[in-house]
């Protein structure tokens, strides 16, 4: 217990210094769940609160890197994140009307791909990916790959999803070779079996990178696949509440999109 106290102290240190050069708003800090957050949003969100952080992104666990490895020590069902995940943004709903701007990142990007005609950037919720098209990662050695998560996958030595390397290929082969065009045409919502007759298709995308790393495949099996599953539950809660028409929350949901005050 000691021991975590003192790590925290040490990050509240770095984070105020991190502010110092780089400005207030200018950190962030994106959340991940483990099976031992679970029945403590609240108290995340209070602690986010309590640092001066203006939102947070309630994320459950990707099957990548150490979180893949280590599944069977931090890993949960996803129901459960489901579950906290509802309650916490209800919370953070009566946090905001209660005065206090502080945003749930996940449920302002699917708010913003429901309530508006605009785009988010988001890569996860694009059509087809934003892998390798709005954004590629570069390592150290050179290498590139279509998204970090895939970079993750290469150092468990899994380099499906690797473009090619700075100092091998030319910017042709790896932007427009036949490697890039196959991942793109298995990354289609509108194409993609199931995805295309869901009704949370407009709102949703494809992860071929996800889908290979969890299921084997870049085209995934939908019907358990847990990032279709994930989407269509927190879709589900968010239209559930829009339908509700509750002026107060329309407002908060708005202020988010807007990134304006609660009128």
């Amino acid at each position: 217990m000691q021991d975590t106290e003192h790590n925290h102290e040490i990050f509240e240190e770095k984070l105020k210094l991190c502010r110092e050069v780089l400005g207030q708003d200018s950190v962030s800090a994106l959340m991940t769940t483990t099976c031992y957050s679970l029945g403590r949003f609240k108290e995340i969100v209070d602690e986010y609160v309590r640092l001066g952080f203006n939102s947070i992104f309630l994320r459950s666990l990707n099957p990548y890197g150490f979180a893949k490895r280590d599944k069977q020590k931090i890993a949960y069902p996803l129901a459960d994140f489901i579950e906290n995940y509802k309650e916490a943004l209800d919370y953070i709903i009566d946090i905001n009307l209660k005065g206090t701007v502080f945003v749930e990142g996940y449920a302002e990007l699917l708010l913003s791909r429901v309530l508006t005609p605009f785009a988010t950037g988001f890569v996860d919720l694009q059509s087809p990916a934003g892998v390798g098209i709005s954004g590629v990662i570069y390592d150290y050695n050179g290498n590139v790959y279509v998204s970090d998560e895939a970079r993750m996958m290469a150092t468990a030595n899994n380099h499906y999803f690797k473009m090619g390397n700075v100092n091998e290929n030319t910017y042709q082969e790896m932007f427009n070779g036949e490697f890039l065009h196959h991942v793109i045409s298995n990354a289609c919502t509108e194409c993609l079996p199931i995805c295309a007759e869901c009704a949370y298709q407009p709102f949703c995308g494809a992860d071929p990178v996800r889908n290979f790393s969890e299921q084997g495949d870049m085209v995934g099996h939908r019907p358990t696949n847990e990032s279709c599953k994930k989407n269509k539950a927190v879709l589900q809660h968010l239209l559930e509440l829009i339908k509700k028409n509750d002026p107060k929350i329309n407002n908060v949901f708005w202020s988010w999109i807007t990134k304006q005050s609660i009128q």
